[in-house]
């Protein structure tokens, strides 16, 4: 994993989308885009302008599809947790047991998803597309 070195230096900046400071969308989409040269989309106004709502919408339908979820977790697969019951935060898998996550007022950090603190809240991982088979 020493991919995963050049992540942890990386400071929480909400709405962080740049090695300047990540949120957790923020450090999926720069992973993503710097380790596999995929791009993700960024739905961070979505909510805020109703006018786009139609198109984001369709982009945010387009994007699902291209994600299946996976009981074998490997690198690069992207968990999802539950925040206060709703599926809000986001890591990216280092292997089977760790992820590469960010928290408010935090820095970039490693932790094993099945912590006590985290598997209860685990809503799935899942794999993209252009990464290999589910499961």
């Amino acid at each position: 994993m020493d991919w995963a070195a050049g992540y942890f230096e990386l400071p929480f900046v909400d709405q962080g989308r740049d090695r300047r400071g990540v949120d957790c969308w923020g450090l999926v989409r720069l992973v993503y885009q710097e380790q596999l040269d995929i791009e993700l989309p960024d739905f961070l106004f979505s909510a805020y302008d109703r006018s786009l709502r139609p198109e984001i919408a369709a982009a945010y339908d387009a994007e699902h599809r291209r994600w299946r979820p996976t009981l074998r977790p490997a690198p690069f697969d992207v968990a999802v947790f539950r925040v206060h019951h709703t599926p809000f935060h986001y890591a990216v898998m280092l292997d089977a047991n760790h992820m590469l996550h960010i928290e408010v007022g935090c820095n970039v950090a490693k932790e094993r998803i099945d912590s006590p603190r985290w598997n209860r809240r685990l809503v799935g991982v899942y794999r993209h597309q252009r990464l290999s088979s589910p499961l």
